[in-house]
């Protein structure tokens, strides 16, 4: 899996907050929780964004869209905009897929303003594309 090159490095990493904390002889466990949870952030976004795309290709969509939810708190928190664009733009595909047009909107829009803020015209054009098919889909032909 690709996920095992990075948990081998936090794991070590880990390891070595121990090694410090044993050599400096000062311990804070809120400090060292906060350095543990921020070292895991990566793992656990990555985590949650398959266990979407498995729900999702499975036709579960609530839970695919549960797991995106999850796996944007740590990319929000770790600044990664392009992969914020990219799970919001999967939830309001699948939201989509669910009848859920304006919860599907506001997830298409603020991926949008990603997309423009990081300059990736690719994916604007997809988002257009994907609103437009949600216009269409609700037969709603004016804005």
């Amino acid at each position: 899996m690709a996920l095992a090159a990075p948990l081998t490095e936090i794991v070590s990493g880990i390891a070595g907050v121990g090694t410090n904390i044993r050599a400096s002889g000062e311990y804070d466990p809120f400090k060292e929780l906060a350095k543990l949870a921020e070292a895991l952030a990566p793992a656990q976004a990555k985590v949650q964004e398959e266990s979407g795309d498995q729900h999702a290709k499975l036709g579960d969509y609530p839970a695919a869209v549960e797991a995106y939810q999850k796996a944007l708190v740590p990319y929000r928190h770790l600044g990664d905009r392009a992969k914020v664009m990219t799970i919001l733009g999967n939830i309001g595909r699948l939201q989509v897929r669910q009848g859920q047009h304006d919860e599907a909107m506001a997830n298409y829009n603020e991926a949008l303003n990603f997309a423009r803020d990081i300059g990736d015209v690719e994916a604007e054009g997809h988002l257009h594309q994907e609103i437009g098919r949600s216009y269409r889909l609700r037969k709603k032909y004016e804005p």
